[in-house]
């Protein structure tokens, strides 16, 4: 697999990055270099949760983009989980985006692609690599997991647990200081009211089992069709109208009784105000 022309529908910017056309390809052999900037720069999750066990981890550097929270989640809950999008502006409060480049095999990429979610998209970036990294490795791509243009949901927080998986991964791989900072100066949600109580038990109440059963017929085609195999496009509906649905009970109903779910209002969540 080679890398990807620039993609309007992703906005990437491979095109004008310096050095893109001379760096070695996302994919070696049985092998695929993965990007990891959100909670799956945490050993916890990756390895932990995921079974993944990278052959190679190397911090680096993407410039052209920056780290955003538009992935929209449970409101109440996980209100947002992290995406990226381009950086063109020099002086955008947002820093230039960090992550962990993992070198996985192809079967462990596609579980991923099939457990992020429906929603991500995949583009190929070119990585820098940091620190120590930087003397043993020169330029390369990696292939990183973009939310889709027309699922993004901006305003939105990450809950602190969520933040705290990427500042935890963040630490571990030993990103750039400031960069770390940068992290942890992130606003997050939390429950602070005994309204914002009573709305998690509510949405876990309705939208708990509605999930739960559509993550079950996920595993179910996944045990009939191979861990490889993607979705029916059933399924794919049946996740979008469900995600549909919670933010519009959002919007018109749960904010208006239980309050703030998770909207926030920060420049440098990279994000436009609701």
């Amino acid at each position: 697999m080679t890398p990807h022309p620039h993609d309007t529908s992703y906005d990437t910017t491979e095109s004008f990055v310096e050095g893109a056309a001379e760096a070695p390809a996302a994919t070696e052999g049985a092998f695929v270099w993965y990007l990891g900037y959100g909670s799956n720069m945490n050993p916890k999750v990756l390895t932990g949760r995921r079974k993944v066990a990278p052959v190679e981890s190397v911090p680096v550097r993407v410039p052209g983009y920056k780290l955003t929270f538009d992935c929209p989640g449970f409101p109440f809950v996980e209100p947002s989980f992290a995406s990226i999008n381009v950086r063109p502006d020099a002086a955008d409060p947002v820093p230039e985006l960090h992550g962990v480049a993992f070198k996985i095999t192809r079967a462990e990429y596609a579980m991923i692609v099939q457990t992020e979610g429906l929603h991500y998209g995949d583009v190929h970036v070119l990585c820098h690599p940091t620190g120590a990294a930087a003397q043993a490795h020169a330029p390369f791509y990696a292939i990183a997991l973009i939310i889709k243009p027309p699922y993004r949901r901006a305003g939105l927080a990450p809950s602190v647990r969520y933040k705290g998986l990427l500042v935890d991964g963040a630490h571990h791989h030993a990103l750039p200081d400031a960069y770390q900072t940068w992290l942890q100066s992130l606003p997050a949600w939390a429950p602070t009211t005994f309204r914002h109580k009573v709305a998690r038990v509510v949405q876990f109440a309705w939208a708990g089992p509605i999930f739960l059963a559509l993550v079950g017929l996920r595993g179910v085609n996944r045990a009939i069709r191979g861990k490889d195999a993607p979705p029916p496009r059933f399924i794919n509906w049946m996740f979008d109208g469900f995600s549909k649905l919670v933010w519009v009970s959002y919007q018109y109903c749960a904010r208006y009784v239980f309050g703030n779910g998770g909207e926030v209002e920060h420049a440098a969540m990279g994000t436009a105000k609701l």
